[in-house]
């Protein structure tokens, strides 16, 4: 069985932005870092469960700050059971961090208008320009048809159905839910089971909620030292 998830790894970054699709995430855990005793449990239960996995590294901040990213890398790339690995990043690391190309099949740089960096040409990278962000209208209709991929592995549990606007989503509603009660421990089979997304009533919220109105926003950066 072979699929994809989203890999969350930490919710450090360079930028504070209005817009951010993880700005759920970076409010409840803004410490968070992925440990090497969480990656190893992620690693042996997929390992245990026969699964071939391709990881999204997203954050929920900016992967290229994870403070074990290299020794994590070097882990993930040696077990056999990980597939493909894209790093979804801002690209300010990328100059100083260049030896992480080695351990990764792609690098995903997302380019805004307000954008300044050191651009590095390299066939594992990848510029992709989002001048524009989606600003959802809620609530939205459920049962929704989601446009997250599923599931996402965050410290030491997956949600098996949504990714980080999930947390979003909970923080909008304001009932005061924890966003981690969706999550389940991670252990072998972790994605053996039906998805129920869609249907719960935080979907109403979420912004991965294809029913939602949208408008289109020029994206804004906007710098945490200010």
């Amino acid at each position: 069985m072979r699929f994809s998830v989203t890999f969350e790894v930490c919710s450090a970054c360079q930028f504070d932005c209005a817009l951010c699709a993880h700005h759920g995430i970076k409010s409840i855990d803004p410490q968070y870092h992925m440990s090497m005793e969480q990656l190893e449990t992620f690693i042996t239960a997929t390992e245990k469960s026969g699964y071939i996995v391709d990881l999204f590294m997203h954050g929920p901040g900016e992967p290229l700050l994870w403070k074990h990213l290299p020794e994590g890398l070097t882990r993930l790339r040696a077990s056999k059971a990980i597939g493909i690995i894209t790093v979804n990043s801002n690209g300010l690391l990328l100059p100083k961090s260049i030896n992480i190309l080695e351990l990764v099949d792609f690098v995903g740089i997302s380019l805004y208008p307000e954008s300044k960096m050191e651009l590095v040409q390299h066939p594992k990278v990848v510029y992709n320009p989002h001048p524009y962000f989606v600003n959802k209208e809620f609530p939205a209709t459920i049962p929704c048809t989601c446009l997250c991929s599923g599931p996402m592995i965050y410290k030491d549990l997956v949600f098996p159905d949504c990714g980080p606007p999930l947390f979003d989503a909970v923080e909008r509603m304001g009932n005061r839910k924890d966003p981690l009660s969706f999550g389940v421990k991670l252990a072998p089979h972790y994605a053996n089971r039906p998805k129920t997304s869609g249907n719960f009533r935080e979907c109403a919220y979420c912004w991965s909620n294809s029913n939602c109105g949208y408008a289109v926003e020029v994206h804004s950066i906007k710098s945490k030292s200010g």
